[in-house]
């Protein structure tokens, strides 16, 4: 059974990237970040790693992967109430985020989106069921 996630991201400005999500709220877990990384425990079961470049390539073994280009991957947040979703985006935009989506309200959901400063999508929802 699976019990956590944990997503890792590469950032171009560990800093600055660090800095935008302690901003949105994240926690970082000071055990686990440095001069390559940093990690904030954005749930009990959701974990977030950024990399700085160069010690996220490390982690890629694999021969066949070309590290000079990635998947675009797109992470999403499920939030408690449709004004939680528009909260946390303006936090972001406010950090420097970009919109990447217009909101989007119909039946059974409420979705908004940001660009995190490296171009990380995240979409942000409350699902109304």
């Amino acid at each position: 059974m699976i019990n956590q996630i944990h997503v890792g991201l590469p950032v171009s400005d560990l800093t600055k990237s660090t800095e935008f999500y302690s901003n949105l709220g994240f926690h970082q877990n000071m055990n686990f970040s440095g001069k390559e990384m940093s990690q904030f425990h954005v749930t009990e079961c959701i974990h977030l790693s950024l990399f700085a470049q160069n010690g996220f390539l490390k982690h890629i073994s694999n021969p066949n992967v070309d590290k000079s280009k990635f998947s675009l991957v797109s992470s999403a947040l499920s939030m408690s109430s449709k004004e939680a979703v528009d909260d946390i985006v303006k936090l972001a935009l406010d950090s420097g985020a970009s919109l990447f989506t217009e909101p989007n309200d119909n039946d059974f959901m409420y979705m908004n989106g940001f660009t995190d400063p490296d171009g990380h999508m995240w979409t942000v929802y409350f699902m109304k069921m």
